[in-house]
């Protein structure tokens, strides 16, 4: 999860004693899975301030455009495992073109939420997490970068994309469901108590089920065999 800019970091951490005390006794967390199928014509328009970056030269070329507050070799990697970078600028003529947001794709691949893993085949483009500058949030441009997205995956052949989303990140969620194309189409939920002593998810073949009736609607395939495994959630954010 990308690191959260708010003016209640000093309270936060008066209370984390606290909250860590109370997370230790029982923790709940739930994620949406949201996907979308979309026709192309509703993505035919161009993007002016958009890039695509899927070299490690290009995106040394643009890192001090980029936003600080992020972690930087998480985007190395990223780029470095072949998965592309969606950046938009602000509009020509405001402070050099500075990237305001950022979604960090990749077709097919692993998707994960909650301790589950689901592989996606090369039909849906997947999002492993997205980036709106604190300055910027409330102004469309999540919308407006959901829209990339699906434009990005319409030039490889692809109709069909998702992600996982917080349901914490009330504001990801607006943007997402703004469309009438996207839908939460699966909730997973962890629940946990004494320190992970006691767990329980929502079933992976429930998700899974929920994705296989996502790409037949869409004419394509889910993937490979899916299974759980004990690896951290990289949801959009």
């Amino acid at each position: 999860m990308w690191p959260e800019f708010t003016a209640s970091n000093q309270s936060r951490t008066a209370l984390g004693p606290l909250r860590k005390g109370l997370a230790f006794l029982a923790s709940h967390y739930t994620e949406h899975i949201i996907a979308a199928h979309v026709p192309i014509r509703v993505w035919s328009e161009p993007f002016d301030t958009a890039e695509v970056i899927e070299s490690s030269t290009r995106l040394a070329e643009v890192e001090g455009d980029l936003p600080t507050g992020f972690v930087w070799d998480r985007l190395k990697e990223a780029v470095r495992l072949g998965q592309s970078l969606l950046v938009l600028r602000e509009e020509p003529g405001k402070a050099a073109g500075k990237v305001i947001a950022f979604s960090v794709c990749e077709v097919g691949g692993l998707m994960y939420c909650l301790g589950h893993r689901f592989i996606l085949s090369r039909e849906w483009l997947l999002t492993h997490y997205s980036f709106v500058h604190p300055d910027h949030r409330g102004k469309r441009y999540a919308y407006e970068l959901m829209m990339l997205r699906a434009r990005f995956a319409h030039q490889r052949g692809i109709s069909l994309f998702c992600g996982a989303v917080s349901a914490r990140n009330t504001e990801s969620l607006k943007a997402h469901l703004r469309s009438s194309y996207a839908r939460i189409v699966a909730t997973v939920r962890r629940s946990s108590l004494f320190g992970d002593r006691f767990v329980w998810t929502t079933p992976a073949d429930r998700v899974r089920d929920a994705l296989r009736s996502v790409a037949r609607e869409g004419g394509v395939t889910l993937g490979g065999a899916s299974d759980t495994a004990n690896t951290p959630s990289q949801s959009s954010s």
